[in-house]
């Protein structure tokens, strides 16, 4: 689950989105809505892409890392194969933090795939995790999404029976 909100309207705008395969919901005022396919496709990949960051899922069996030529940055960086999910570039900073993704992801609308690059900056920590505080993400090239997080929490994991209430 992601919740987000507008930061000039507060929190009473919130939206989340919640991910459970093979369904997907957005949920707003309390209300569970489910997602279009082509926005669930969507939001799986991104949902991967979120994990991905964390990079543990690369230690998994079955996860194939190969090298790839250095970013528009000249940062050094490797491609990670999952079975079942697109391949992710992942590209690191001279420190050896993550500071880039690109991978393919479902368009929302439906259309055919499209590239997105995920851009990472600053450090934001909770409940021992680290995470970057700054997400800028382009698609096919052209600004897409800003994010700057002012704070975050670590919240149950989805599977957890505590959750069970939801639709």
């Amino acid at each position: 689950m992601v919740a987000t909100y507008d930061v000039t309207r507060g929190p009473a705008s919130t939206r989340a989105l919640v991910v459970a395969a093979p369904r997907g919901w957005m949920v707003s005022g309390g209300r569970f809505q489910p997602m279009p396919p082509a926005m669930l496709a969507n939001e799986r990949d991104q949902f991967y892409l979120y994990d991905v960051m964390r990079l543990v899922p690369l230690r998994a069996p079955g996860v194939k890392l190969t090298p790839v030529a250095p970013d528009s940055l000249g940062q050094p960086g490797f491609r990670a194969e999952q079975p079942g999910r697109p391949p992710v570039e992942l590209f690191f900073e001279a420190a050896g933090r993550l500071a880039h993704l690109r991978v393919q992801v479902q368009d929302p609308s439906g259309g055919a795939p499209v590239r997105q690059d995920a851009w990472l900056s600053g450090v934001i920590e909770a409940g021992g995790v680290r995470w970057p505080r700054e997400l800028r993400l382009t698609v096919n090239g052209a600004p897409y999404f800003d994010l700057t997080l002012r704070s975050f929490r670590v919240l149950p994991r989805v599977d957890d029976p505590r959750l069970s209430g939801a639709p």
